[in-house]
């Protein structure tokens, strides 16, 4: 989130600029999200199928 926050604030990016980091595999803001996200709808499938 802090990731998030500081990008907002800085000024606004050129195309070229945005494409570079959007090509680049070093930074993955919403990884952490994305894969807490996997992982409760995997629990919630398991329950239900448990039930």
């Amino acid at each position: 989130m802090d990731e998030i926050l500081e990008q907002y604030f800085e000024p606004n990016m050129s195309l070229t600029e945005l494409r570079k980091i959007a090509t680049s595999h070093g930074s993955d803001p919403l990884q952490a999200f994305s894969e807490a996200c996997r992982k409760e709808l995997d629990q919630i499938q398991r329950d239900y199928l448990v039930r």
